[in-house]
């Protein structure tokens, strides 16, 4: 009994030791016992047939031999002669009981001695009893003989049971004979080269296979595998070798690479540096250059602005109205000049303003006609009646468009007549799509030049520069200008018989703005007389800014070192701070001004008067402790709102409080508010969406580094990201990439928790930019 309670284990042991012959023994028995019973079928229905046929030998049997001499002891009457034959017909085999029913006696009856009456499974046999006499049938009765058919069954399936069972263990043995032979002759020697193939996968190639067994006359498949893993143990050991040699050379080639990876580095990094220092450079220009080109425009829009408040009739007024104009798209044309490569860039900032069309038509036919009359051209401009007349754009964009192209036209026609046609291609009760033609009868442009009239610095040829001048520049800003606005610029010209240079623009369409009476302006921002402090080097500019200031009290300090003595000495309410200086400079004086607890101005508030007003300029100064910013030329209303402390909104401070979860605040709102005083609601909206341009592409790359542990590009980003968050006063996540760029510089591991933080606050500075847009 043990040994068949230890057979379930061993066979799971043997089916994991051996899975193939496992496999092999339950293919051998399953199609072993399926003959099995096969055979075992086939059998038991011949023994059926057979048992079957012998019952109908024993009817005939009964038949012939004892019907006969049965019916005639009936008819003899003889007892013992009847008893004695059914005697014999109850001795054959299989017989369950006997009935003869005689017509002239009682019938007779005889059950078997092993055979219950109540047996269900018989066969009967009825026969008739006839006898001859004198030639006449005579009907004696009738002889019933039952067969026990399950005495037949119980013999048929026990001699099944019987060849069931000899020709299982017979299988068994055969089995168990095969598996043997199997494991001694195959199974062992697989097992065998799998555990060499696990050595070779190890490394263990020292040693090559040899089978244990008798080597057999023929090569057979075995002998084969065995060639097959020592060739492949030879091959890996080649590889091997090979490879070891591949990447001893590749490692002196990644030394070698590093080395001049490292020189390359160096280079690029005094390239950068170099680079850096001519962007610096260029700022510095572009600054000096603003500077001293707005210094003598502060003077002119001063003494215009002064004029214009002085009695003058209608047509004085008028005159000063286009004066102004045009001084204004001087100014305009000077500041795209100097962000020529912002516009390019795509930074150009487009702000959107209500404006009227005719009177900018009206002002530039002013403004061009004493040229026009000069050079005895005929100067007309149409516009279509079904044009409307306030519009939604960038006025002082599309007036210099206009003006250049008209002024072009001017310059290069002798004679003839310079047209300006405005017409509708498209009208919709919000937009109109407008064309501006500008035809002229000058000299006209080849067709092969045409193509290239709208590059910088480009013109037709050598002989219209060396004859009219110019730098080319005009029409290259013209078509980046039209380009922004969303507008296209083309030109139609033929040699000799003038050129027509078009501006295709959809224009949004308004309302005029409802007039104020004059009175208010005066009212709403005129301040109460206040000391003021005004730190200005140059003489018209002060003159200018105290023709502003009238009924001020103003004291004049004309250098950074006297504004900074007077600063220490007298109390003043306010300080109007020029940032260009000889000697100290403006930035410098604030900054004292500001971090000197001792000073009496130690929270006086400071102004600057600047003409650098870009975003970076403006973190400076207010880094400096400036609380506003105006650009020069001075405006009047500016300067008195900035004066009377008048905020343009408060809706900077209700939008960054509500991301500021941490002790440095995600927005400045300082910076916004001079941006948004500088440059209005809708620049800051442009500006915004530009900081939300250069986040979208910037991030992903940053974070992209910081996974990579790429620490120089990781330094990159955040410089620049920095730097962009700097400018706009988004002090937290400005303060984060700093430090992770610090982190970078230094070639330290980046904190998995400070990247969370980075993510948080740069996921709420990204939301707090999009509501500004």
């Amino acid at each position: 009994m043990k040994s068949f309670k230890d057979l379930p284990p061993n066979l799971r042991r043997y089916s994991k030791e051996h899975p193939l012959g496992y496999k092999v023994m339950l293919y051998v028995c399953g199609c072993s016992f399926l003959f099995i019973l096969l055979s075992t079928a086939l059998q038991l229905t011949l023994d059926y047939r057979r048992e079957f046929k012998a019952i109908d030998q024993q009817v005939e049997l009964i038949r012939s031999s004892y019907l006969a001499s049965l019916a005639k002891s009936v008819w003899d009457i003889d007892q013992a002669q009847i008893k004695l034959q059914l005697k014999g017909i109850e001795n054959l085999p299989d017989v369950a009981f006997i009935s003869l029913d005689n017509i002239n006696s009682d019938s007779i009856h005889l059950p078997t001695q092993n055979t219950n009456k109540n047996i269900q499974q018989i066969q009967s046999h009825q026969f008739k009893l006839v006898y001859f006499h004198n030639k006449q049938q005579r009907s004696l009765g009738t002889l019933a003989v039952s067969f026990n058919l399950k005495a037949v069954y119980a013999r048929i399936w026990k001699r099944g049971f019987g060849i069931l069972l000899n020709q299982t263990l017979l299988v068994l043995l055969i089995v168990l004979v095969i598996i043997v032979i199997f494991q001694r002759q195959i199974t062992r020697h697989l097992e065998a080269m799998a555990n060499y193939s696990r050595e070779i996968g190890s490394g263990q190639l020292e040693n090559s296979l040899q089978l244990n067994r008798t080597s057999p006359k023929n090569s057979d498949e075995l002998d084969q595998l065995v060639t097959a893993l020592n060739e492949m143990r030879l091959s890996i050991r080649k590889e091997i070798s090979r490879r070891e040699q591949e990447q001893e050379e590749l490692r002196y080639n990644r030394d070698q690479l590093q080395a001049m990876v490292e020189r390359r580095t160096e280079s690029l990094q005094k390239a950068k540096e170099a680079a850096e220092e001519a962007s610096n450079a260029k700022s510095r220009f572009l600054s000096t250059m603003s500077h001293e080109i707005r210094t003598p425009m502060n003077g002119m829009m001063g003494m215009i602005q002064l004029l214009k408040s002085s009695e003058l009739n209608d047509e004085q007024h008028s005159h000063i109205c286009v004066l102004h104009d045009a001084t204004n798209a001087l100014l305009e044309t000077f500041n795209n000049v100097l962000e020529y490569g912002r516009l390019v860039e795509g930074a150009y900032s487009v702000s959107s303003t209500r404006f009227s069309l005719h009177n900018l038509l009206h002002n530039l036919t002013a403004l061009l006609s004493p040229e026009a009359n000069r050079k005895q051209l005929t100067l007309t401009v149409t516009v279509a009646e079904n044009i409307g007349d306030y519009f939604l754009s960038e006025e002082n964009s599309l007036r210099q468009i206009l003006t250049n192209l008209l002024a072009n036209a001017i310059k290069f026609t002798d004679q003839g007549s310079v047209e300006l046609h405005v017409s509708c291609l498209e009208d919709t009760p919000e937009h109109q799509t407008l064309r501006f033609a500008i035809s002229d009868s000058g000299i006209g442009i080849a067709p092969n030049l045409q193509e290239h009239i709208f590059d910088r610095f480009t013109q037709a040829d050598e002989t219209i520069t060396r004859r009219f001048g110019g730098t080319g520049l005009g029409l290259a800003i013209c078509k980046e200008l039209a380009e922004h606005l969303g507008g296209n610029l083309g030109l139609e010209s033929r040699p000799g018989q003038g050129s027509t240079f078009w501006l295709e623009l959809t224009l949004q369409c308004t309302q005029a703005e409802a007039k104020k009476p004059k009175h208010l302006n005066a009212d709403v921002y005129t301040p109460s007389a206040q000391h003021i402090l005004l730190v200005e080097d140059v003489e018209i500019n002060q003159q200018v800014i105290l023709g502003l200031l009238a009924g001020h009290k103003v004291t004049i300090a004309d250098d950074g070192v006297k504004a900074l003595a007077m600063g220490r000495e007298q109390v003043f309410d306010l300080i109007l701070m020029d940032m260009h200086l000889p000697g100290l400079s403006g930035l410098e004086v604030s900054r004292r001004l500001n971090h000197d607890p001792d000073c009496i101005n130690y929270k006086t508030r400071i102004i600057a008067l600047t003409a650098s007003v870009r975003p970076e300029d403006i973190h400076s100064y207010l880094e400096a402790g400036i609380c506003s910013v105006i650009a020069k030329p001075v405006d009047k209303e500016q300067l008195l709102q900035a004066i009377a402390g008048h905020q343009p909104s408060d809706e900077y401070n209700t939008i960054s409080s509500k991301y500021n979860d941490t002790d440095k605040p995600i927005l400045d709102s300082a910076v916004v508010s001079v941006h948004q005083q500088m440059l209005g609601a809708e620049k800051l909206a442009t500006l915004m969406k530009g900081f939300c341009k250069v986040l979208n592409e910037t991030w992903p790359v940053l974070q992209q580094s910081i996974f990579a542990q790429d620490y120089y590009e990781c330094s990159q980003q955040a410089h620049k990201l920095a730097g962009a968050c700097d400018t706009m006063g988004f002090s937290r996540a400005s303060q984060l990439l700093r430090s992770l760029e610090e982190t970078a510089d230094l070639g330290e591991e980046i904190n998995s928790t400070f990247i969370d933080e980075l993510q948080d606050v740069i996921t709420s500075t990204q939301a707090l930019a999009k509501e500004w847009t």
